[in-house]
């Protein structure tokens, strides 16, 4: 049985790109890794996951700043 460390090694993604597909679209990150995997497929999905990725960090940031 593969385990989540073991996908995460096996993808092309960074951690925080799997965390920032996750918080997204509400999935585990295993799910994250899986939906990731399949967007570094293309030029449209590596754009995707770009604004993902930059989407989490504001929403991140600005939580912190509401709540720091």
């Amino acid at each position: 049985m593969l385990s989540l460390i073991d996908c995460e090694d096996m993808s092309e993604l960074k951690p925080n790109e799997i965390t920032a597909i996750a918080r997204c679209l509400h999935v585990p990150e295993i799910v994250a890794v899986e939906i990731g995997s399949d967007l570094c497929r293309t030029s449209e999905g590596r754009g995707l996951l770009e604004r993902i990725t930059l989407w989490s960090a504001r929403n991140t940031a600005g939580w912190q700043q509401r709540h720091g």
